[in-house]
């Protein structure tokens, strides 16, 4: 997994503005902005977005997670084997209960909140009334 920050323009829209940039955790750079013109769809502005094949996007690699939390230096393969394993269990042991595959997202005291991961990467607040 690596962390992306995504930038789309509208086809009206000349560099250096873009309409929406996101901080994206994704495999690949496309899934990249894929998610983020997700989230820029899900967002509802006025105008709508036009179709993602009609804008310019452009995804830049920022670091991988474990890196984030290593700071420059490399993950070890003990490290990577450790990560791998605990990713597998956990998605074994929740696979009933996760809507996809569970991902290990690791990032430093500090890091900006704001990256976010997948489509739907909201805060859900709870559904229950207040009685007064």
């Amino acid at each position: 997994m690596a962390t992306y920050r995504v930038y789309i323009r509208r086809p009206g829209t000349k560099a250096p503005l873009v309409d929406w940039m996101q901080t994206v955790v994704a495999d690949d750079a496309k899934t990249a902005i894929g998610y983020a013109y997700a989230n820029w769809v899900n967002d509802k502005p006025t105008p709508p977005p036009p179709p993602l094949s009609q804008c310019d996007a452009q995804a830049v690699l920022k670091a991988t997670a474990a890196a984030a939390l290593l700071g420059s230096s490399a993950v070890s393969a003990g490290q990577q084997a450790f990560i791998d394993d605990i990713q597998n269990q956990v998605s074994k042991l929740l696979a009933t209960q996760l809507d996809g595959a569970f991902h290990v997202v690791i990032y430093p005291s500090g890091f900006n909140y704001g990256i976010t991961y997948g489509s739907n990467a909201y805060y859900n607040r709870c559904k229950t009334s207040t009685r007064y």
